[in-house]
């Protein structure tokens, strides 16, 4: 699988969003550096869209 499904799921997908990808196989997402990298921008994203902010 070239992941060309999941990109053009991104593509379709309204704003917000962010793409980061992780080298490697489909597993190393989960473990080891690519965790580093996949967990860091997940986290990244929540604080950034999901956590309350004080108006103004």
């Amino acid at each position: 699988m070239d992941g060309g499904l999941a990109l053009r799921a991104y593509e379709a997908a309204v704003h917000p969003k962010r793409l980061v990808t992780v080298h490697g196989g489909h597993f190393d997402a989960y473990t080891g550096a690519g965790f580093e990298v996949s967990s860091g921008a997940a986290r990244g994203w929540f604080v950034e869209h999901l956590i309350d902010r004080p108006a103004g």
